[in-house]
């Protein structure tokens, strides 16, 4: 290339990023770091209105910003805009809310910078208020979307904007607030805004350091808690959500007895599903009259409201150096103080884990959790006398020695805390992520809004991601799980997870996951009250030796109660997105290998057919597409059908670009050039001034090459 059209090349160059750069940055990003002014909260009921918060590094003037709860500014439902210039300087954020003349949390926080609308040359354009069962919410810079939200009932239907099928639920009682510095335009960046929440962020490059002892219910009846319990001699401090065992009340009785200023605190929850808190009162009461002190959570008198549905977490923390975290209930079966060598057989407990955690690290860090669950200033904390004023103390009763037993302990082991309603669901996301061997899970509960076993959001559907990536993957379910052997059964059938339902003997009460040798010990159920609302307490543990003990249980269990000999059925063929009107292929595998009937339906609103295993099929999108849900039901000769599900989307080029390796042509070039055409057709008005520069530069380059041409010598 000469001087000339290198020359040409660096203008060009230079040219297009001046002209697609400032288009790039007026778009919402679908996932990524944020950089610059974001939504960060969102207030549909008393003072409603917005906040927003500056991620990046350099103050931001409002000036430039709009607030709309309608994708189009000029919409009849009205914007916020700026008139005069508001400063949010990095790293703080400003509310601007409506004024209704009474306080409210939104408003009211400490250290929070207030504008009200209608002052500060806030104004409306249109009428704008934010529904409270369901809204949208879109910042723009200029008439450029930046930032989007959609709550309750409404749902942005635009992948660009809104990369995600649901919407976030919101309470009905406070606003909610996005989490963390990671936007991925999902339901899954925001929480609702409780005082006295944690809100720890989940932060798996540093564990700390802990002795470990792992154990099993209903193997060693408890022991371990036991020993764990009588090594106190300073303070205990324990939330529970049954605390129903009267021979651990016992012990604590003579601990309290025999340990002068002893600090104990006991955290129960108050209003717990299958047990009157009344029957433990006197027993409580008896603690509290040797010294201890004794709350309940969960009993908000109606002037404020609970920062759970439930305190269901299962742990101690002992002399600020050890903690015990459980599945289970510490009730008179699971703490029996016996070893059973036959789990099998009678009724000694539920199927669970345990683990003693010798930390100070994380001693500290959980109870810095205590304190703030035990905290009485949010009003759903209450003193066991205030609750029961006229309550009776339990007599005395005589503490039984656990049996002897010796129980492995592995030092210089990492362990990471999790805790719902923080981070639960994020940290189940990161570890299944990392499972490349073994993906085993026992679980309690499986609820209704997670038996989509394909949408990549249930548990089961990112066990089968995994599954699909050839993890072994195994689940286990207790028969409690509605309609389980129907739900196992569909798991078998059309994902590549193996599942069982285990037998009532014992009860499988476990919450554990094994991720190759990470181990999750915990309380947290799935479903998304216990992710998302209700106080669980989970330790992730990583260590190949613990992990192996916990497996070799767990594939016990799991051989002993798996009977399925069915076909399973899996999309094998499927892309995220599709070019409307450009034909496609779909597969389906099943084993095993057989005479099968293939029913299609591609959710396009046709009726579904019959095909092969292997279709050609030409989506054709409507306005600028939408996603969809291809359904494929496969019958064997005995009649037996299954069905799976995956989601697609389908859209214009301009909205889609072709994914297909196999369209002839060069397909990275005719994506590059479709997207500059678009680039120009969108922003003449950018390109006609910078049109009239580059001709200039090329004039000047041009009499630049000439003048050198005529004075350079030849060799």
């Amino acid at each position: 290339m000469d001087a000339l059209g290198k020359s040409l090349a660096i203008v060009m160059a230079v040219a297009a990023v001046i002209c697609i750069v400032p288009v790039l940055s007026d778009t919402a990003d679908a996932a990524g770091e944020m950089d610059g002014l974001m939504l960060y909260e969102v207030n549909p009921f008393d003072n409603e209105g917005v906040s927003v918060y500056n991620y990046g590094n350099s103050s931001v003037d409002l000036k430039n910003y709009k607030i709309s709860d309608n994708i189009k500014l000029e919409s009849g439902e009205g914007y916020i805009n700026f008139t005069q210039s508001i400063t949010v300087k990095p790293g703080t954020f400003v509310v601007i809310a409506q004024d209704s003349g009474a306080d409210s949390l939104f408003t009211d926080r400490d250290g929070i910078e207030v504008y009200y609308i209608g002052s500060n040359g806030i104004e409306t354009e249109g009428r704008f208020e934010l529904a409270n069962g369901g809204d949208e919410v879109f910042l723009f810079r200029g008439d450029s979307i930046v930032d989007t939200v959609c709550y309750g009932s409404k749902l942005i239907d635009d992948p660009q904007l809104w990369a995600s099928d649901y919407s976030f639920s919101q309470r009905t009682d406070t606003f909610f607030q996005r989490q963390g510095t990671y936007d991925t335009d999902s339901e899954d960046d925001w929480f609702n805004y409780v005082p006295g929440l944690t809100n720890k962020e989940f932060d798996p490059e540093n564990p700390f350091t802990a002795t470990v002892t792992p154990f099993m219910f209903p193997n060693d009846g408890g022991i371990p808690i036991y020993q764990a319990l009588q090594s106190a001699d300073k303070s205990i401090y324990i939330t529970m959500y049954q605390l129903t065992n009267r021979n651990v009340y016992a012990l604590l009785s003579d601990i309290l007895e025999n340990n002068e200023g002893f600090d104990m605190k006991l955290l129960i929850e108050g209003d717990s599903l299958g047990r009157d808190i009344e029957e433990d009162v006197p027993y409580l009461k008896m603690l509290v009259d040797k010294g201890a002190e004794v709350r309940l959570i969960g009993v908000a008198d109606g002037s404020s409201s609970n920062r759970f549905d439930y305190v269901h977490a299962k742990y101690a923390v002992i002399d600020s150096e050890t903690v015990v975290v459980t599945s289970e209930n510490w009730t008179g079966p699971n703490l029996n103080g016996h070893i059973d060598d036959d789990v099998y057989r009678g009724d000694n407990g539920n199927r669970g884990w345990g683990a003693v955690i010798d930390s100070v690290e994380y001693a500290e860090y959980m109870t810095s959790v205590f304190q703030m669950d035990y905290s009485t200033s949010y009003g759903d904390v209450k003193n066991l006398a205030d609750v029961f004023p006229n309550a009776v103390a339990a007599d005395d009763y005589d503490f039984v020695e656990p049996e002897n037993a010796t129980f492995t302990s592995y030092q210089n082991v990492s362990v990471v805390p999790v805790l719902s309603n923080d981070n639960s669901y994020e940290a189940l996301e990161y570890y299944f992520g990392l499972a490349e061997e073994r993906l085993y899970a026992q679980q309690q509960s499986l609820s209704s809004s997670y038996m989509d076993f394909y949408d990549g959001r249930s548990p089961v559907s990112l066990m089968n991601q995994r599954a699909n990536d050839g993890v072994d993957c195994k689940l286990m379910l207790d028969d409690s799980v509605t309609s389980a052997d129907s739900v196992v059964y569909r798991i078998n059938s059309s994902t590549s997870v193996e599942a069982a339902v285990m037998d009532s003997n014992p009860n499988l009460h476990n919450k554990g996951i094994i991720a190759d040798d990470y181990v999750w010990v915990s309380s947290v159920n799935w479903t998304p009250t216990s992710f998302h609302e209700n106080r669980e307490c989970c330790v992730v543990i990583q260590s190949a030796a613990i992990a192996d003990y916990y497996a070799e249980e767990f594939i016990q269990d799991f051989y002993r109660d798996f009977d399925f000999y069915g076909f399973s059925v899996d999309i094998s063929e499927i892309q995220d997105s599709y070019v409307s009107g450009v034909e496609a292929t779909f597969s389906v595998s099943v084993a095993p290998e057989g005479d099968y009937t293939y029913i299609w339906d591609f959710g396009d609103g046709s009726e579904p057919f019959e095909d092969l295993s292997r279709v050609a099929y030409t989506p054709i999108a409507t306005g600028d597409g939408e996603s969809r849900q291809l359904t494929v039901t496969v019958v064997n000769s005995e009649g037996e059908r299954v069905s799976v599900s995956k989601t697609y989307f389908v859209g214009p080029e301009s909205v889609v670009p072709p994914e297909d390796p196999d369209v002839p042509g060069d397909t990275e070039t005719d994506e590059t050039v479709g997207d500059i055409g678009q680039l120009i057709s969108d922003n003449l008005y950018i390109l006609a001034p910078l049109i009239v520069i580059i001709l200039g530069a090329i004039a000047a380059v041009s009499r630049s090459g000439s003048k050198k041409r005529s004075t350079k010598k030849r060799k």
